[in-house]
C-alpha cells in the first residue's frame, strides 16, 4: 500500500500508514541536507532496532514526514514482542 498524497498543508491525513522504511525514506528522506541526514538517523535507529530480534514496530512522526523544508523534528517510535511468562 503507498502512503498517500499529503494535505494542503503538507502533512499525511490523519491515521496510520503502513509503509516500509525503504519507502518512507524514499518519499521523505531526499532534498535538503538535513532531510537527508535525518534519514540517514532514521535507517541506523531502525538497523539497531532490528538487531534485538524484539522489533514489531516502527512508527515515525513529527516534521520528517511532511512536506517542510528541512524535517529536522522528528521522532520515531518502536514497540517490542512481548512474551507472557509462559514464553510464549
Amino acid at each position: 500500500m503507498a502512503l498517500p498524497e499529503l494535505t494542503d498543508t503538507g502533512e499525511l491525513p490523519l491515521g496510520v500508514h503502513p509503509a516500509s522504511l525503504q519507502e518512507t525514506l524514499a518519499r521523505f528522506g531526499t532534498g535538503h541536507a538535513q532531510r537527508i541526514a535525518v534519514g540517514e538517523r532514521l535507517e541506523r535507529i531502525y538497523q539497531v532496532a532490528v538487531s534485538t530480534g524484539q522489533l514489531a514496530r516502527f512508527v515515525v512522526y513529527g516534521s520528517f514526514v511532511t512536506n517542510k523544508d528541512t524535517g529536522r523534528r522528528n521522532a520515531a517510535g518502536t514497540t517490542r514482542h512481548h512474551r507472557n511468562r509462559q514464553g510464549i
